[in-house]
């Protein structure tokens, strides 16, 4: 038997397409209140819609051990995607508390129930450092680097995989970038097409690196249903551009041209700081953060080196993903 945490979350879902279109036994868990109509619109897209209803879903609330190792009961692979994203610095202890403790629990139970393989997503995130310019797997692992609650709780969190891999876990870690797909964030790729469509050709001054979900999924269930890779972390990206180079290959595929003007990196700043302040009143969560705008501002770059190599694995081109993507749009808006 499979489980997925993370059911209702963008990698969860789209990796519960996958193993359905394969008949594999699966377990979905999601909280007693969780939203499941993003993931049915995933299956949608993805001409699926036949297999929701084959989904076998789990309450459980991961923060609670005994749950989740009763709910692991003959459970022989786990993946676990599932995390708390707050990106807005809203809740942030609450974040780091929940992210750490789920994980916590979930590699107790594995190793408790004798799981025979566990794949974890973790992110890029937790790449602090990087080995001249580029962001490797074998970069210093210094939580210290980085003042945001994202990324101390997905690296506390990923320690905790480490602790379980030390106790006998058979685990894989996966980075992935930027992934690129149908996500539950979609309002901001929608916003960036309107505003091109618009004429507004204004892009952040930083680089950033892109994985496709597709590939993600793909080597998630490669990674633990064919090899027998453990001990391990792979970073998964496909290519490192830069926000100019993004927005010029989304605007070729749209069809439309125009003249590109940088975004002043204290232009920018001011933006994501306005942004707190109207999400802080508003309640709502903010398009732009200060925080997003960082990290707009900054060269990212990460090698996927060590996958390719290890896996022989060609990942899809940034203008295929954006191009499907251009497609879920049309497809949603119609």
């Amino acid at each position: 038997m499979i489980a997925v945490t993370g059911s209702t979350g963008f990698v969860g879902s789209h990796l519960l397409v996958s193993l359905l279109k394969k008949d594999l036994p699966v377990l979905a868990f999601k909280r007693e209140t969780s939203d499941i109509a993003y993931t049915q619109k995933v299956f949608e897209l993805q001409g699926c819609a036949h297999l929701f209803n084959k989904i076998k879903w789990v309450n459980c609330h991961l923060s609670n051990y005994s749950d989740v190792v009763e709910a692991f009961n003959d459970v022989d692979i786990v993946f676990h995607a599932a995390a708390q994203v707050e990106l807005n610095g809203k809740s942030s202890k609450q974040m780091i508390k929940k992210n750490i403790k789920i994980t916590e629990n979930v590699v107790n139970a594995s190793l408790l129930q004798h799981v025979k393989r566990f794949c974890y997503v973790s992110s890029i995130a937790t790449i602090t450092n990087n080995i001249n310019g580029l962001g490797k797997e074998n970069s210093p692992f210094e939580i210290l680097t980085t003042d945001h609650p994202y990324t101390v709780s997905k690296c506390l969190a990923e320690l905790e995989v480490w602790r379980g891999i030390e106790e006998g876990l058979p685990a894989v870690i996966l980075n992935p970038s930027v992934i690129l797909g149908y996500s539950r964030k979609w309002h901001i790729f929608t916003s960036l097409v309107k505003q091109l469509q618009k004429g507004q050709f204004y892009y952040p001054m930083g680089s950033s690196s892109f994985v496709d979900i597709d590939d993600v999924v793909h080597l998630m269930m490669h990674m633990t249903l064919n090899t027998s890779i453990t001990n391990q972390r792979f970073i998964l990206t496909s290519e490192n551009v830069t926000y100019e180079e993004f927005y010029k290959i989304t605007c070729d595929v749209l069809g439309i041209s125009g003249n590109f003007k940088p975004i002043r990196a204290k232009k920018l700043m001011m933006l994501g700081y306005i942004g707190d302040i109207l999400s802080f009143f508003t309640k709502d969560e903010a398009l732009l953060s200060l925080h997003t705008a960082k990290t707009l501002n900054k060269e990212l770059k990460y090698s996927n080196e060590k996958i390719v190599d290890t896996m022989q694995y060609t990942f899809l081109p940034l203008k295929y993903s954006i191009e499907k993507m251009l497609n879920y749009h049309k497809a949603i808006q119609h």
